[in-house]
């Protein structure tokens, strides 16, 4: 079996050659032939993405098994008991919120159902607003951004973010809930990229691009503005703002209990974040508060005075350190007087070395309980922690329902700390989605259980270790068919490995849904690993592989798609990777420094020029993550694995099928569109398609996610299934 290190490093031979290459490819843009396919709406980029869309989708759709797969994905998004997905579900003021997407309703219907009635397991649901009716009246292609709806204090009202074919820019509208109306001459702003938050009925806090110059590098907001209703958003004063080379500027709300306040991130980076306290005619005071940059984003909740808080890194307050990865308390009264001591913080749960608490996970509040979601070793246990008398916090296990345990739990965290009861949802690889109503006193009834489409019955899913370089015990899982682990069988692999974020067993998987279940329907296996530069692990599972170490992760599911050839559990080159955004990267680097392994490679909406990510679109915010490449050092150990700066002539890659989006805001179509030109330029077989909406999502209603989901199964069946037979030792 060839080794590793010696493989990759064939590509450069030395750090002097690395260094070198990396000054040559930054010193001039001269040296890419393909920038012109940076411009987005370029009418030569257009036309050079519509010809190989048509190609692609003419040799994939002609596949006599397309048209059937289509049908399959589109019964399974369309099936009338499959769960909302969390995020696409919101709590306030007693009500649960929605968006469903129905046949006749493609891009969804805003509704809501007493959370009450909800638990009871009734489908008492209201439609607020139906947007196809609002995109078909004004003549653009509105979907509903439901992670970003916020509701007015007093619950009368909601802010209602309309995104322009998934796009993360919005235009935001106010909305009676009451009247069930958006609010004529109500606050409403032009679409663009923007953070939002009310400070009372009457007024918001709001960071927004409105003109060029009030966007960071990374295209975020970096101006804070107080706005009065009646007034317009240009006219809103101006509060505070950041240098254009930082991350942004954002307002959230903390919320206990007994309080309410509003306060304002600055980030420099997602790492750098400093939270401030801002009011007119004052100059900003910066708060300790330590806190994450997602979770801010969600809103932070505490129970009486106290906030709870995920750290990212150590926390020194005068002598006294806080680990990273833990949950602490935060007195919240004490922090805004400035009157912060010992006893300001304290610890509420650290995890052991098998456990973490995950990110985009924050402790949700029920009266003076608070629920955490805890990994251990990959798996969701679930634990309540309550404040004793003394001030200290004891944390207890929840039992959760026979036949729950040994996947994962998602709980819907709300900013409203008051409720009498959240939802929890349960799922694994084969276990359709169980909703449940998680009360105060920590008791769970089931509201509702998912319907799968296909019959998963038959299969099991086992987890394996294997020891990677440096000595790192990786996890991974792998599903198959129960009996039948004594043969080989082609093999889709799936992964991310980057930014702190987890990969848990999922029914329906990030970026590609349900196909692991067509897949294993269809008598592949499917690999999920746990690599370094996720979450899996808390913060320093994370940081292994960040910057200058960032190949580990590679080297990481390298290792694993060697341990599954080494258990007889699939052959090199019957291994398939699929990947979206980070994992979209990871897909382009395996195929082509690994092309002995994989005989497919699927890179969603992914980065793809790592000499250039920075410059294009949100990218500059990810430098913490990757590294700079402006810098040489830094530019060094991206040059290395970077995927189009690392196609050769004479490599012998699988053929890549690579997937973006027009109205991909966040990470440009330019990467897939360059490495597929390259590729092909090169003499290399490659496939491109790209969706013309969608966002950073690809697709934004079923028939979109159907058609997508089947092209992608088609060429995994051509490239790994077709011709394979378990009973040969090689093919």
């Amino acid at each position: 079996m060839p080794n590793i290190l010696t493989i990759r490093n064939k590509i450069r031979a030395s750090v002097i050659v690395g260094i070198t290459y990396s000054f040559s490819v930054l010193a001039s843009d001269a040296a890419d032939p393909y920038l012109w396919l940076e411009e987005i709406e370029g009418d030569r980029a257009l036309g050079w993405t519509e010809e190989q869309s048509e190609r692609t989708a003419a040799r994939l759709a002609a596949d006599p098994r397309f048209d059937q797969l289509k049908a399959e994905y589109l019964a399974s998004y369309q099936s009338e008991g499959r769960l909302p997905e969390m995020h696409l579900l919101t709590q306030a003021s007693g009500f649960v919120y929605r968006i469903a997407q129905e046949p006749d309703h493609p891009r969804g219907l805003l509704q809501r159902n007493r959370t009450a009635s909800f638990g009871a397991g009734e489908a008492a649901w209201e439609t607020l607003v139906d947007i196809d009716a609002l995109a078909e009246a004004e003549g653009h292609n509105w979907y509903v951004n439901a992670p970003m709806i916020r509701f007015s204090p007093d619950g009368a009202k909601a802010l209602i973010p309309l995104s322009d074919g998934g796009s993360d820019a919005v235009s935001v509208r106010e909305f009676d809930l009451a009247a069930k109306k958006f609010v004529p001459d109500g606050f409403r702003t032009p679409l663009a990229r923007q953070m939002i938050a009310w400070v009372d009925e009457n007024t918001l806090a709001i960071s927004i691009v409105l003109e060029p110059d009030e966007a960071t590098t990374s295209g975020y907001p970096r101006i804070l503005r107080q706005w009065h209703r009646g007034t317009g958003v240009s006219e809103a004063e101006v509060l505070h703002s950041i240098p254009s080379d930082h991350l942004l500027l954002a307002p959230f709300l903390a919320q206990t209990n007994t309080q309410r306040e509003l306060l304002v991130l600055a980030a420099r980076s997602f790492t750098d974040l400093t939270v401030l306290r801002v009011a007119s005619g004052q100059p900003p005071e910066t708060l300790p508060l330590p806190v994450e940059l997602m979770a801010s984003f969600m809103g932070l909740t505490g129970i009486g005075n106290e906030l709870l808080l995920r750290l990212d890194t150590d926390f020194d307050v005068g002598g006294k350190v806080f680990s990273a990865g833990s949950i602490i308390a935060a007195n919240l009264p004490a922090i805004l007087a400035g009157d912060v001591d010992g006893d300001t913080y304290r610890t509420v749960f650290t995890p052991d070395a098998s456990e973490a608490l995950p990110l985009l996970s924050p402790p949700t509040i029920l009266g003076t309980s608070a629920y955490l979601v805890v990994l251990d070793n990959v798996v969701s246990t679930l634990k309540r922690a309550r404040r004793g008398a003394d001030g200290q916090w004891q944390v207890d296990s929840v039992d959760v329902p026979a036949g729950r345990q040994g996947g994962t739990l998602t709980l819907l965290s709300s900013v409203n700390p008051s409720g009498d009861s959240t939802l929890l949802k349960f799922e694994n690889f084969t276990t359709a989605p169980t909703m449940f109503a998680l009360s105060q006193a920590g008791k769970l009834a089931k509201v509702q259980e998912a319907e799968a489409a296909v019959d998963l019955e038959g299969f099991e899913t086992k987890q394996f270790f294997v020891e990677t370089q440096g000595g790192a015990r990786v996890p991974y899982f792998v599903v198959g068919k129960k009996g039948g682990w004594d043969a080989a069988a082609p093999t889709l692999m799936y992964g991310y490995g980057a930014f702190g974020i987890p990969m848990l067993p999922s029914f329906e998987v990030p970026y590609i849904g349900p196909m692991h279940q067509i897949w294993l329907e269809r008598g592949g296996r499917f690999v999920l690993p746990n690599v370094r530069g996720g979450g899996e692990y808390g913060p320093a599972w994370h940081n292994a592989a960040r910057g200058a170490t960032r190949q580990i992760a590679y080297d990481d599911f390298a290792a694993v798609a060697e341990d599954l050839i080494a258990r007889g559990l699939s052959r090199a080159g019957r291994i398939g990777f699929v990947g979206g955004s980070n994992g979209g990267l990871t897909a382009g680097v395996l195929a082509t420094q690994r092309p002995d392994l994989f005989g497919a490679s699927i890179s969603l909406v992914p980065l793809l020029d790592m000499a250039r990510f920075h410059k294009l679109l949100a990218g500059a915010s990810w430098i913490p993550e990757y590294g700079n490449p402006e810098i040489p050092t830094e530019a060094e150990p991206l040059l290395r694995y970077s995927p189009y700066q690392n196609i050769e002539p004479d490599g012998d890659y699988p053929e890549m099928l690579l997937m973006t989006s027009t109205r991909d805001d966040r990470v440009h179509p330019g990467h897939a569109r360059k490495m597929a030109a390259r590729l092909m330029a090169q003499g290399h077989p490659a496939l491109f398609y790209e969706a013309r909406e969608g966002g950073h999502g690809m697709a934004v209603n079923d028939e979109g996610r159907a058609f997508n989901s089947a092209l992608q199964t088609v060429y995994l069946l051509q490239k790994l299934m077709d011709g394979f037979d378990p009973r040969t030792p090689a093919n």
